[in-house]
């Protein structure tokens, strides 16, 4: 695709529209949320929940299990959506996401896991405003630790508030490590057919590397604080430091190994 001008300053503090124009953009462009989880029915039954009372309701919901052991596939399944299973021992990052876009059936695919809990009833509605502009590839946001979390999450969460007041709305210029996170983000399932998440990004990246394809084709990333979720690992110190050596390795794509995550919550 080839490049576009756009005026960054007039997009960015762009008012939302009316909500029976978003809506009527919803009616041509159907919305599919795709959830990863692993041993989470308590958090995906939240979950559930707070997608029930969104303003603009999803057409579809996709659960890519990975071998849960609990009741989390079952309660998928009694709440109406799909279940797409990976098998024991064959999960990564980006393969959950390939299985979980390959089902989705909609124009635009939310991408989330079962532990990110939106902040705003109208989440889909808002992400969805954007993509009347053909050149909008994604929207995504960044995350505020959830309150049940451990202290340290608790003790960075002012920062990460702060953090987030610093713009409502803007246009990326580049791609890094947690741009299109698959916590929360929205893009179009025909731009992913064109390029799926690679895989050899099986210990995650693979999100910031789609991002950076889309930016390079032309297309254009949204990020918009009122797209936010509470989600976090409960990290302690000594994890925060790993997590961030983590992230600066994301890059060049690394293998899927449960030992190098394993700092975190047992959880995806």
């Amino acid at each position: 695709m080839a490049e576009k001008e756009i005026d960054n300053t007039e997009r960015a503090s762009a008012p939302p529209q009316e909500t029976s124009e978003i809506r009527r953009i919803h009616r041509r462009n159907g919305i599919s949320v795709v959830i990863r989880a692993r041993n989470e029915e308590q958090p995906l039954g939240r979950l559930f929940d707070i997608l029930d009372h969104q303003t603009v309701k999803p057409d579809q919901i996709v659960v890519v299990d990975n071998a849960s052991t609990d009741n989390t596939r079952g309660l998928a399944l009694e709440r109406g959506a799909e279940v797409v299973d990976v098998p024991e021992g064959e999960f990564t990052y980006p393969k959950s996401m390939n299985l979980g876009m390959a089902h989705a059936s909609e124009d635009l695919v939310t991408l989330m896991t079962a532990h990110s809990f939106p902040i705003h009833d109208d989440f889909l509605e808002r992400g969805a405003m954007y993509f009347q502009e053909p050149e909008v590839a994604g929207v995504y946001a960044g995350t505020i630790p959830r309150r049940d979390t451990s202290r340290t999450d608790r003790f960075l969460a002012p920062f990460f508030e702060l953090a987030s007041k610093r713009w409502e709305t803007r246009i990326e210029d580049k791609a890094y490590h947690s741009i299109m996170g698959a916590t929360n983000s929205m893009l179009r399932r025909a731009l992913w057919e064109q390029r799926p998440f690679d895989e050899k990004f099986g210990l995650g990246g693979e999100d910031g590397d789609w991002a950076r394809w889309a930016l390079n084709e032309g297309y254009v990333i949204i990020n918009d604080n009122h797209f936010m979720v509470d989600h976090s690992h409960g990290l302690s110190p000594l994890g925060w430091i790993r997590q961030l050596n983590e992230w600066g390795g994301m890059t060049s794509g690394k293998q899927f190994d449960p030992s190098a995550i394993s700092y975190r919550r047992k959880d995806l």
